[in-house]
């Protein structure tokens, strides 16, 4: 889907949403929740602005000779991380049909933890040592908890979070703020909305977009693309007579 979005950005052209993926993570967001309404915006014309995430990796792996010498770009539609969010998110959906998604992210949170190795990262010309840094394509609710979705895709803004790794029993601070519905107001957690993000990395590290690993360097810098893309969606005043699919 990102790849269609990248390509939909750079020509100017529309996307269509098809969503027949397991877990259709983007397609809820949009607000596109079966084929028959996919066909039904593409054919009335109906669409709603999506903001694009870019990542720019920037050349050179801490003196690496062999390193490439030139700017590369990536893009996102729902999120990018550093450090172990990815692993995170899998074990989440791989458990929240058996325990729920709030017990699955605790379970899975506890296992990434004990098992996670911090990043050195500097934002703002300060370092830190994080367990994971989340970056989202768009404002995500509900804020100081886990990132469930996004009440607006054309926001021009990153939802930016990260658990610091510095704070004396961080991994124990966050599980139990965690599981008492307190993680927005504990010291190891740290969320704000902004336009644009530069992380410089210590040591080089594997970035991950949209869940997948893609690519390792020294620093990157996330943005929003100067343009939306236009993705069909039904302007669902036009449609009261057709009934929609369960939305929960």
């Amino acid at each position: 889907m990102a790849a269609a979005a990248t390509v939909a950005g750079r020509r100017g052209l529309p996307l269509v949403v098809v969503p027949t993926g397991t877990l259709n993570h983007f397609a809820r967001d949009v607000g596109v929740y079966d084929m028959q309404e996919a066909v039904d915006a593409t054919g009335a014309g109906e669409a709603v602005a999506v903001d694009l995430g870019v990542v720019d990796v920037h050349p050179g792996h801490g003196g690496d000779p062999k390193s490439p010498a030139v700017m590369r770009q990536r893009y996102f539609l729902n999120t990018a991380s550093l450090g172990s969010y990815p692993d995170l998110v899998r074990l989440r959906e791989k458990w929240e049909g058996r325990f729920g998604k709030w017990p699955a992210f605790a379970a899975a949170l506890v296992v990434v933890l004990r098992r996670a190795e911090p990043v050195r990262i500097r934002v703002d010309g300060r370092w830190l040592s994080v367990w994971l840094l989340f970056v989202g394509n768009g404002p995500y609710h509900p804020r100081g908890m886990v990132p469930a979705w996004r009440p607006s895709l054309d926001s021009g803004l990153l939802d930016v979070r990260w658990l610091r790794a510095d704070v004396r029993f961080s991994r124990l601070r966050a599980v139990a703020a965690l599981v008492l519905g307190a993680l927005g107001h504990s010291r190891v957690y740290h969320q704000r909305e902004v336009g644009e993000l530069d992380v410089e990395l210590a040591v080089p590290g594997m970035l991950a977009t949209d869940g997948e690993v893609v690519e390792e360097a020294g620093r990157f810098t996330f943005r929003v693309a100067e343009r939306p893309v236009p993705v069909y969606r039904r302007h669902e005043d036009n449609w009261r007579g057709r009934d929609r699919p369960y939305l929960g």
